[in-house]
């Protein structure tokens, strides 16, 4: 239940936060101010469970951790309610409706490409087994986990910001790129030292190009009074086909 409470507001909070910072960057500096917040939040993805690891080392119980975990969550919601909302449009927003013939022509073909990457990923608990295979113990998973997450902390700022100038497009086929030769190293190139920890880093660089430019990409293709809606489809594309991508996956 706890679990299942984490990612209900994770769906709440990621449409209107994407929806604000789009609100108030401007269109040539989106693909910086994006690639800033994916910055940020990997480096907290590092920096969380090195500390964790550090408490539990150091014999703190593991539920005092989880309580030390609420700071963080009280300090943003001290920070939140100092950010001010962006203003109203001028007319009002039309009502949502799931009918995506609502949305732009290119944002529908957006989706769609969304989708079929989506289907063609699959839950990272994969890679990580694919790495006990290699001789990755059970203790270095997280540490690992974290050596991707701090590839993505430092390349997401400079990746996405060059979209600003080389465009979004370009970008997320290098990304994809990027993602289709991890995937094929795993595969057959992959074995126990260097290579495996070099792939993984191949892994936060697909990250870099992507998480970001994705997101200034749909900010780009949507109507300013639709971007919350616009958001939502996306984060709704990604999370619902990735449980049938993880199954595909499995059942391969």
């Amino acid at each position: 239940m706890l679990r299942v409470a984490d990612r209900i507001g994770k769906a709440v909070r990621a449409a209107p936060r994407d929806a604000l910072l789009a609100a108030h960057i401007a269109p040539e500096q989106r693909g910086l101010a994006f690639g800033l917040h994916r910055a940020l939040d990997n480096t907290g993805a590092v920096i969380g469970p090195l500390l964790a690891w550090g408490l539990l080392s150091a014999g703190v119980p593991l539920q005092q951790v989880f309580l030390w975990a609420l700071v963080p969550g009280a300090v943003c919601l001290l920070l939140a309610s100092a950010v001010r909302d962006a203003p109203p449009p001028a007319a009002p927003p039309p009502a949502f409706s799931w009918v995506l013939a609502d949305l732009p022509v290119p944002l529908r073909r957006y989706l769609v490409v969304v989708a079929l990457f989506t289907l063609g990923n699959s839950s990272n608990m994969f890679l990580f087994l694919r790495a006990r295979e290699l001789g990755v113990t059970e203790s270095q998973v997280p540490l690992l986990w974290a050596a991707v997450s701090a590839v993505a902390a430092l390349c997401s700022v400079p990746l996405s910001a060059l979209s600003d100038r080389l465009g979004r497009v370009r970008l997320l086929v290098a990304g994809y790129a990027a993602y289709a030769l991890f995937y094929l190293g795993m595969a057959v190139w992959a074995a126990p030292g260097w290579r495996l920890y070099a792939l993984f880093g191949l892994y936060g660089v697909f990250m870099a190009a992507t998480e970001g430019v994705e997101r200034a990409l749909m900010a780009d293709l949507a109507p300013p009074a639709q971007r919350g809606t616009a958001f939502g489809w996306l984060n709704l594309t990604m999370g619902a086909l990735l449980l049938p991508a993880s199954l595909l996956f499995g059942g391969l």
